[in-house]
Order: C-alpha cells, then structure tokens, then sequence
C-alpha cells in the first residue's frame, strides 16, 4: 500500500497539522508502508515529521492539479488529507485518482466526499456532517486522537499526582505568533513553584521570554525544542497552554490544563473544555494570575481534572486510523 499526506505546517501557518500527520506517518513507516509528504512546507516536514519520509513539495497556486499530478506519479493508493483548502469538490477529485480518501477534519466546513472522516477532538460527535456519495467511515472522538507515541505511555516509573504542586509547564504552541509567553510567565510572579517555558521551532520571542525570567520571580527553567516535552508534560503538575494540538497530549499525560484561545480555530476546544469541565479557560472577564493561582491552591480541583484524563485518551489514534487505512 502507497499512503500519501496532504498537509503543511510553519512558524505562521502552525505546526498541528504536521504534528497529528506525523503521528499518523510514524505508525505507517512501522508497517514499512510507503509514505509520501505532499507539502508547500518542506523544510518544516522535515523539522517535524520522521526520518523516512518522502517529500514532495508544490506550489501554492494551482495545488489541487499538482496534488493530483503527484498521486498519479506515485500511483497512490491511499491521501489522507489535513489541509483547510481540500472541499468537497477537491475530495472527489482525489477519489478519482485513488483507492481512498481520509480527510481530516475537525469541522463542518466542507460537505464530505471521502471514504474516510477523522476528527479526534472531544467535541467530534456532536458535529452534524453532510457527505456526498457512501457514508464515509467515522473515526471520532479521543480514540481516534493522532498523538506522538511518547505521549502514550509514562516515560520511566509512573507519575503519582501531588497534593502540593511542585512544577508548572507553559507551552504556547510551536509559534506562539500573539507573543503570550511572557504574560504567562508574568502570572507566576512570586510562585513557589519550578516553572518549565517550552520555546518552540518557530518562536521570534526568545528575548522577550529571557527578559521575563529576570523580571519575574520564579524558579524558571527555559528549554528550546526539548527533545523530552513529553517526560516534561507528565512530571507538571500543571499547564497553562493554547488550545491546539498540545491541549491533548496534555490530557493525555494528566496534567491539568489552564487554556488560552491564540486563534479562532481554538474556540471549539475552548468551548468544549469549559463544557466538559476538562480544564480551565481564560475568557476576557478572567485574570490569568488569579487562575494560576487557583490551580496552585485547589488540590481538589486538580485531582478531578487528573482522574478525568485518565479516562478520556488511551495513545492509540494511530493505530486505530492505520488499521482503518487497510481495511477500507
């Protein structure tokens, strides 16, 4: 089976689209199923994604016939699709030159003409899909979470829940373009805490977050890319975060969430946290330092939210989808 993926992923445009489709293309390479990037952002595929990868790259403009031109060249069985662009009238397009279409989507915004809908955020079946053709297969909800593999399982012993917290993470996604990172930081001013600042691959704010960790007082510990988030994520006892992609390997590590909405496409995370009572969520009429503060104080608050993640994502996503990839 050639399997190939339609997604791209920057400093700009976000790293989550690469993220959950590296998930996915980790799983396959596992299989040794051939896989193919179709990408406007190369360099990021290859700063993102596995080792093993083949990469296409294609123009912005007129990207649907390149796309397509592609598959034919490959003879690709398989295009799972994780790109705002892709219609319904592109996704027939796609089954024209291919055995299945898998398009990722965590919304309602296009009519579906796919073999395939993944969709892993907790609010994924209360959406209402309309679709062309065959009823599409529906992979929904956190069991379907594409999620890296670090995130599955704890690194080393088991991570024990702490009635007094000791360390706190701050990650504001692979970007941060609205620069939060050092409001964020300003909220810890005067903690007793270990305070963990994650710099992502695309951060143009490294001297602003250095210069809150000399104005502000707190144990600070800075990491750039750490090639450990994951071991990081389990030993918080908190987080404050953007509601992307990092919102669930938070869940999936049991660290309670304090979220904040960086860019519209949040907002349907943002409203089911708050709904599904998963986290905190800073709207306008709250003080972020008064909800850090909050979670530092509430044990109880915390051990809820810890006992509800432990029940809600199990790591599998990938797995689950590559199964669902061969048996379409």
């Amino acid at each position: 089976m050639k399997v190939a993926i339609r997604a791209d992923g920057g400093p700009e445009l976000g790293y989550g689209h690469l993220v959950r489709t590296g998930a996915l293309a980790t799983e396959l390479l596992r299989r040794d199923i051939n896989t193919t990037y179709i990408t406007t952002t190369p360099k990021s595929v290859k700063e993102i994604c596995p080792d093993g990868i083949q990469t296409h790259q294609i123009p912005e403009e007129n990207e649907q016939e390149a796309v397509i031109e592609i598959l034919r060249r490959k003879d690709s069985d398989v295009i799972v699709t994780d790109s705002y662009g892709v219609d319904q009238e592109y996704q027939k397009s796609l089954s024209d030159v291919t055995d299945t279409v898998a398009v990722i989507q965590g919304d309602a915004r296009y009519d579906l003409y796919c073999d395939i809908l993944i969709n892993g955020h907790v609010f994924a079946a209360d959406i209402e899909y309309n679709w062309a053709g065959e009823e599409p297969k529906w992979c929904l909800g956190p069991e379907y979470l594409l999620l890296r593999e670090e995130f599955s399982n704890p690194p080393g012993p088991n991570i024990v829940f702490r009635e007094n917290p000791e360390r706190a993470i701050i990650l504001m996604g692979g970007s941060d373009v609205n620069n939060r990172t050092p409001e964020v930081m300003a909220a810890f001013d005067n903690q007793d805490i270990s305070v963990d600042v994650i710099i992502g691959p695309g951060y143009n704010n490294k001297n602003e977050i250095r210069r809150a960790a000399n104005n502000h007082n707190c144990r600070w510990n800075v990491h750039q890319t750490p090639n450990n988030l994951s071991e990081l994520m389990f030993k918080a006892d908190f987080a404050v975060t953007a509601l992307g992609t990092t919102t669930y390997e938070l869940i999936a590590t049991n660290t309670p969430v304090i979220g904040l909405v960086e860019a519209d496409n949040q907002l349907p995370i943002a409203r089911a946290l708050s709904k599904q009572r998963l986290g905190t969520v800073i709207w306008e009429n709250q003080t972020l330092h008064k909800e850090v503060d909050k979670m530092i104080t509430s044990s109880k608050m915390r051990k809820e939210l810890w006992e509800k993640y432990s029940r809600l994502i199990d790591g599998n996503g990938a797995i689950r989808i590559v199964n669902g990839l061969i048996n379409c």
